[in-house]
């Protein structure tokens, strides 16, 4: 759901920091793949951690609601394509 030039400026800038390399698709030339680096994991890691500890941006949302905005987000991307059901 984002345009392909934005995931191209995106990685741009990931590539120059270290944090992803891109990798050909062994099975379809025509594909880039983007792997993080060892830097880009442990940037990963520490923005799970930070996300975290920040309740996702949800303090204060019990359980059930957070469930339901789950749920609801996940059927919105069965129907879009984004995941399978």
């Amino acid at each position: 759901m984002v345009h392909p030039t934005t995931v191209t400026l995106a990685l741009d800038k990931l590539e120059k920091r270290n944090l992803v390399k891109r990798s050909p698709r062994p099975t379809d030339r025509r594909t880039i793949l983007a792997v993080l680096t060892p830097a880009g994991q442990e940037m990963l890691g520490a923005a799970t951690k930070a996300l975290a500890d920040a309740d996702f941006g949800l303090a204060g949302v019990d359980g059930a609601l957070s469930g339901r905005v789950v749920g609801v987000l996940g059927e919105v991307r069965e129907h879009i394509g984004d995941i399978q059901p």
